[in-house]
């Protein structure tokens, strides 16, 4: 998804968080998960407001 967006030359940013499983939501360290939050929250002020 990332590289076809960026292909299409649309506004993207990859997030990663090192060491992290794939279920962070679930089961990452506390404070990365609440970093990941933010970025959602972050995304949804910038483009739904």
């Amino acid at each position: 998804m990332f590289t076809a967006l960026k292909y299409l030359k649309q506004d993207v940013e990859y997030v990663r968080f090192p060491e992290e499983p794939h279920g962070l939501s679930r089961h990452g360290r506390p404070d990365r998960r609440e970093a990941r939050l933010k970025f959602i929250v972050d995304w949804f002020d910038k483009y739904l407001k």
